[in-house]
């Protein structure tokens, strides 16, 4: 089986895949979608870049890991990813922008969240929101590799019942954050429990995540300029995948 598969690889990198013919077709979906797209989608470009050098790469990849032959392949299979729902945070932030994340975000700020959790309404004697340029390495946050600048929302709340920091963080394109115009932006981020550092999205087991969608109705990348808006956020765990259980 694995002499036929790279049989049949080897074949279709010669009579099939054709990056002339590929970067063609981007080229022509490029043109066709551009004039229908949301503000808010200005990333779109950046992506099909992010194609075009995956296709310009991967013949070479392949001819490498051919080369290595037989394979290795692991002793059982990957689990599919998949989610089981948490709970839902609701309501509306005003903020300030900062230059970077305050010490305390969850003195940042104001915020009106209706959260449950675990099946509980949850009450926070202390909440609060702040917004920053992200800092990162490009996974998930932005600065990484000459990535367009992404701009950093996080919810921090103190909960009344044990005292626990509760954090939600998303990352945005930042184009599309100045370009508050009162439209939802789909987003996805990370929710936290404790004082645990973020997650990078490769720790084994159960991760948890934040997904919904942020509307800015207002917005600004200067220090004290406001940031103002509404969340609508489902937080799942999440399970399966390279990393997972």
């Amino acid at each position: 089986m694995a002499d036929r598969y790279r049989e049949t690889l080897s074949r279709l990198l010669d009579l099939v895949w054709n990056e002339k013919e590929l970067l063609a077709e981007i080229d022509r979906v490029q043109r066709l979608a551009r004039p229908h797209l949301h503000r808010a989608q200005k990333s779109t470009d950046r992506a099909a870049d992010e194609v075009r050098a995956y296709i310009l790469a991967r013949r070479a990849r392949l001819a490498e890991e051919l080369k290595r032959w037989p394979p290795s392949v692991p002793a059982k299979p990957v689990l599919p990813t998949y989610t089981v729902p948490l709970g839902k945070l609701h309501g509306v932030f005003a903020t300030k922008w900062e230059e970077k994340q305050p010490d305390d975000p969850s003195r940042a700020g104001k915020a009106a969240l209706e959260l449950t959790l675990d099946g509980g309404v949850v009450a926070f004697k202390r909440l609060g929101v702040c917004a920053f340029e992200a800092k990162g390495n490009g996974v998930f946050g932005g600065g990484g590799g000459g990535e367009p600048p992404r701009v950093s929302l996080t919810v921090a709340g103190v909960r009344a019942s044990d005292g626990q920091l509760l954090t939600f963080e998303i990352s945005i394109d930042q184009a599309a954050f100045l370009e508050a115009d009162a439209e939802p932006i789909a987003v996805t981020g990370s929710f936290r429990r404790g004082d645990a550092p973020a997650p990078t999205g490769f720790e084994r087991g159960a991760r948890t995540s934040v997904f919904g969608d942020v509307t800015f109705l207002r917005a600004g990348v200067k220090r004290g300029q406001k940031v103002e808006g509404e969340l609508d956020f489902t937080i799942a765990e999440v399970h399966g995948g390279a990393a997972g259980e």
